[in-house]
């Protein structure tokens, strides 16, 4: 029997300080690729009412940059998109509790467009 569809709770940890407002940035980020993903999936929805999203990150200090943006055209916030869309799609696909698989470090330049989700 195929389980049926529930709460999709996302948890992102990156490794560098965000303003908060790239802190926000991030949440609908990671919201947006996990519907993209549901949708790609076959699903009809966009999730659940108890659907959650935290979102991690470093704490700005005065030696280390803080970045301003997370959406899915800056570099951490396309990072986050196909993490997010990678995992939701494993998922909603039937991968059980997904987890991003770990592999090399991702490069520290920006990213290419046609890397981006």
């Amino acid at each position: 029997m195929a389980a049926r569809p529930g709460t999709v709770n996302i948890i992102v940890a990156l490794p560098v300080a965000l303003t908060d407002a790239a802190l926000v940035n991030a949440v609908a980020t990671a919201t947006e690729a996990k519907v993209q993903a549901l949708l790609a999936a076959g699903y009809d929805c966009s999730g659940t009412p108890t659907d959650a999203v935290c979102v991690a990150a470093r704490s700005p200090r005065a030696d280390a940059e803080v970045h301003a943006f997370a959406g899915p055209r800056s570099l951490w916030g396309a990072r986050l998109a196909r993490a997010v869309h990678q995992a939701v799609g494993t998922a909603a696909r039937g991968g059980g509790d997904a987890e991003v698989p770990t592999r090399e470090p991702l490069p520290s330049g920006p990213v290419r467009a046609e890397e981006r989700v």
